[in-house]
């Protein structure tokens, strides 16, 4: 008599997580001893059987795929039933556990525009199959880590990048089931280098022509420098790098003039940042006068007549000296010279000018 057949199959697992790409594939090897007939199939309660494998021939090692989209872990059961050449029939089950699986997908988009720093990224977990009770675990890149157990949520963070290059924050999630299973995704978020443009100029209000020296004070990731003077005061074009220059800054109005100073400087990635400061300079005052007879006797008057370079300058202050003790603070005054000595006297005169904002021109 022929020996009854032995029912018999191992599998490479028993228990595990289900993937959202790959779900749960179990190998399976048959051992079954005496058979010419075998037919595996998966049960699960309250379903119908799955018949994965008949025929009269031992199958070679084969992969079946369990899927649970479900969130509650799910038993499958793995049936064997074997025969003889007599139809003696046997059987052999192995149950396999297959848990949710969970996903660490997100996105993330960027706020701030390309040359924000600091930079502000928003990241968005989308609601998702198999939310169950999980937690999230986040490493954002630089230094921070955050925990949730929200499954659906949205948040922001700042990045702010103090080095002189751009840098990539790697940032990372990992997703954990209350069963253990895990998940991982990840991106990037880049910021650009670090760059200030700053200067300090050796005046910030003065009388024309005013002499305004510029020093640069700009650090970091800087590759180009574009200076400019508005109003053009003239002279030679400025440098477009980051060396110290002077220029002189005229005023032959009858107003202040308001110079803007600027630079606009550019970082590798192409960022542009400005920087500027105003300098205000007030008009130029220049004066001259006539007598109207520059050789006179003892107690004879002289008519001062004073010229402003530019007439227009409103509320003039008018200082004359006449060398004598005199004095005077007429625009064109009537002056009487004495001298009761034996010799000529030569009286240098001088006039200052001073404006309302304390800019002086003389003349003698």
């Amino acid at each position: 008599a022929k020996a009854n057949p032995t029912a018999y199959f191992t599998v490479d697992r028993v228990s595990g997580c289900a993937h959202h790409t790959t779900n749960f594939p179990v190998l399976i090897t048959d051992g079954s001893v005496g058979a010419t007939y075998w037919r595996y199939q998966v049960e699960r309660v309250g379903f119908p059987d799955l018949i994965i494998y008949e025929a009269f021939v031992a199958p070679a090692p084969f992969t079946h795929i369990f899927i649970n989209n479900s969130p509650n872990p799910i038993e499958f059961t793995i049936r064997l039933v074997v025969r003889n050449a007599l139809n003696v029939e046997r059987t052999f089950t192995r149950l396999i556990t297959v848990y949710p699986s969970i996903r660490a997908q997100f996105t993330r988009t960027y706020i701030g525009g390309a040359c924000a720093n600091p930079r502000e990224v928003e990241f968005n977990r989308p609601a998702i199959v198999n939310p169950g009770s999980d937690t999230y675990y986040w490493t954002l890149g630089d230094g921070t880590n955050r925990i949730s157990t929200n499954s659906t949520e949205t948040f922001t963070h700042s990045y702010e990048n103090l080095t002189s290059s751009g840098v990539n924050y790697n940032i990372r999630l990992i997703a954990q089931s209350q069963f253990g299973c895990r998940d991982t995704a990840t991106a990037q978020a880049y910021v650009t280098s670090r760059f200030v443009p700053q200067f300090d100029v050796s005046h910030t209000q003065g009388c024309g022509p005013l002499d305004v020296s510029v020093t640069n004070r700009s650090v970091g990731d800087i590759l180009t420098y574009n200076w400019t003077i508005l109003p053009n005061p003239g002279g030679p074009a400025i440098p477009p790098t980051g060396a110290n220059f002077t220029r002189t800054l005229p005023n032959t109005t009858a107003n202040p003039i308001n110079y803007t100073i600027s630079v606009v400087v550019t970082n590798t990635d192409g960022c542009s940042k400005t920087f500027q400061q105003v300098v205000t300079v007030y008009p130029q005052v220049t004066v001259s006068f006539i007598p109207t007879n520059p050789n006179i006797c003892d107690s004879t008057g002289v008519q001062f007549t004073s010229a402003l370079g530019n007439p227009a300058i409103p509320n003039v202050n008018y200082n004359w000296n006449f060398n004598d003790g005199g004095s005077s603070t007429q625009q064109n005054p009537l002056y009487i010279f004495r001298n009761t000595g034996n010799v000529a006297v030569n009286r240098n005169v001088t006039l200052t000018a001073t404006s309302q904002y304390g800019c002086f021109g003389g003349s003698s």
